[in-house]
Parts: structure tokens; C-alpha cells; sequence
């Protein structure tokens, strides 16, 4: 004699999310030397409310501002999952003889 159980189920998964990870988004400062980074972050430290840096940058990047009323530059992302499985267990009694 052989006996079946069977299993039957399914899965519904809903995500969403934005992704804000991107480059140079706090901007990115290029300096022309290892000096010219130190001087400058000596001069920080000694004034740390300065508006202005006495070294001049190879170049700044900055890519978004955090003003408000500008809108975020995001990825957003947006998945729905849907899963089904069956099994079937199939085992083998034993008989008595």
C-alpha cells in the first residue's frame, strides 16, 4: 500500500523603498594636494563657523542641495512577488505478511 499527503500553499510579498545612495550627494571636494586638504582642515578646526576656505579647490561637486521645496533625486523601487508550491509526500507502508 502507498499513502500520498499532499501540501499546497502560496506567498504575496508588496515592498517598496527609494534609494537616496548615490555618489558626490554631500558633495565631493578635489583638492590640489595633501597640503592644500591639510591647511584646510586645520583652518576648519580653528574656525569651525568660517564661510569661507582659504584654499582654492581643484573642484567641487555637489550633486543635490537638501533646500526645501527641491525634490529628492531618488530610485524609487517597487516589487510584488508572487510564489506558489505544491508537495507530495509519497511513502510506502509497510505490510504485515
Amino acid at each position: 500500500m502507498r499513502g500520498h499527503s499532499l501540501t499546497f500553499g502560496g506567498s504575496y510579498e508588496n515592498y517598496e523603498s527609494e534609494n537616496v545612495f548615490f555618489p558626490g550627494k554631500q558633495s565631493a571636494y578635489v583638492y590640489n594636494s595633501l597640503a592644500d586638504f591639510y591647511a584646510d582642515a586645520n583652518d576648519y578646526l580653528a574656525n569651525p563657523n568660517r564661510t569661507t576656505s582659504p584654499i582654492t579647490l581643484r573642484r567641487f561637486q555637489v550633486r543635490w542641495n537638501n533646500i526645501p521645496g527641491n525634490e529628492k533625486p531618488i530610485q524609487p523601487l517597487e516589487v510584488q512577488y508572487f510564489g506558489a508550491y505544491a508537495q507530495d509526500v509519497w511513502q510506502r507502508r509497510a505490510t504485515s505478511r
